[in-house]
């Protein structure tokens, strides 16, 4: 029940790392800071 509890404490720790933001007319998701972002790595913008 422990390892339960520490893995969904580490879940909802990470989820709330990450967010939004707006660049021009693009909106990105990030993980942990907005230079870690999956959609603009893969140029989902089309810029």
């Amino acid at each position: 029940m422990k390892k339960v509890i520490l893995a969904l404490a580490a879940v909802l720790t990470l989820a709330a790392c990450g967010g939004y933001y707006k660049s021009g007319n693009c909106e990105y998701e990030f993980f942990l800071h907005k230079d870690i972002s999956f959609s603009k790595i893969i140029n989902s913008c089309g810029k």
